[in-house]
């Protein structure tokens, strides 16, 4: 029972759904279903099928990415009941950021991927027999013994007598690099496995003279592992090389964001959250909060804003 001044007490259905175990009430399991569809205009929405932070309507289909974020970002959160959702959430912007972002992706960007044809799921543990059949094994080893057979290759030097190799290989060099010579769709997670392929596969430092003057780190990241990905994508899209370039190009911003790297970690949990709710969550509710009022929003920065526009 809420007491004045005090906050009022979750509902069983906000426990079970910020909770270490599986939720227990159909409700709570609801939120994060993958059977949502958005409500017609005029219609009542249930507030199960909206956002607890930004109260508009949860992704059609959530990935697993996608409720990962959710989850983790619930337990570190408290009750902010508004009018426009009574189930609604609250927690800090560094907190609550990524899965407002991730929400945004799933809700403006995947669509338009889907609807070109780039991926949702990836067989990510058969990438490895993939990179090493016969067909991608004899591509990367010609490019090991002529490097002007690979497209990056050609691209990069031509980038590197326009900038110089000591440009290229800084962090400013890194803007003119990131899309063109990227893993495509797939993304961060691929980027990890074929990082770990190469290095597995290829004495890099005995064929380093014939890409000279690029480093090692250069053959790896902006050579072999785009080619990797390439040769991927035409087999993905039963393509040539110059639509399969054009697909990496264009859908290399969506694969990083679909895709993260497994091991980047957000709203991490601390030894003192028990219950999945942090500490002194009433340092936190302002009496707007608590009497319902507006909802909380994310103004996303224009950086965070770049891979949702058309």
């Amino acid at each position: 029972m809420s007491t004045a001044g005090s906050y009022p007490e979750p509902s069983t259905d906000i426990i079970d759904l910020i909770s270490d175990d599986e939720p227990n009430s159909s409700d709570s399991k609801d939120l994060i279903s993958d059977d949502e569809a958005p409500a017609s205009e005029g219609e009542v929405i249930d507030p199960d099928k909206l956002c607890p932070f930004c109260d508009s309507l949860l992704p059609e289909n959530p990935s697993a990415e996608y409720k990962r974020l959710l989850k983790a970002t619930l337990r570190h959160a408290w009750p902010s009941y508004r009018r426009e959702n009574p189930k609604g959430m609250s927690a800090d912007m560094e907190v609550r950021v990524g899965v407002c972002v991730r929400h945004r992706f799933e809700t403006k960007t995947m669509p338009k991927a889907v609807a070109k044809g780039w991926p949702t799921d990836i067989d990510f543990d058969a990438l490895p027999s993939r990179v090493q059949s016969t067909h991608v094994m004899s591509r990367l080893r010609r490019i090991l013994e002529q490097p002007t057979t690979s497209h990056f290759f050609r691209q990069f030097s031509a980038l590197r007598k326009q900038h110089g190799i000591l440009y290229l290989e800084g962090s400013r060099g890194q803007r003119l690099t990131i899309d063109d010579f990227g893993t495509g769709y797939y993304g961060y997670k691929g980027y990890g496995i074929f990082f770990n392929l190469v290095y597995q596969l290829f004495d890099i430092p005995t064929v380093k003279p014939r890409f000279a003057p690029l480093s090692i780190v250069s053959i790896v990241t902006c050579i072999l592992i785009p080619e990797i990905a390439l040769a991927l994508i035409m087999e993905d899209k039963s393509c040539e090389e110059k639509l399969a370039i054009d697909i990496l190009r264009k859908s290399t911003d969506y694969g990083r964001n679909m895709f993260p790297d497994p091991d980047d970690d957000v709203a991490p949990l601390s030894d003192d959250d028990e219950d999945g709710v942090s500490d002194g969550i009433e340092d936190h509710r302002s009496q707007q909060e608590i009497e319902g009022g507006v909802a909380d929003t994310i103004v996303l920065s224009d950086s965070e804003n770049e891979y949702i526009s058309a």
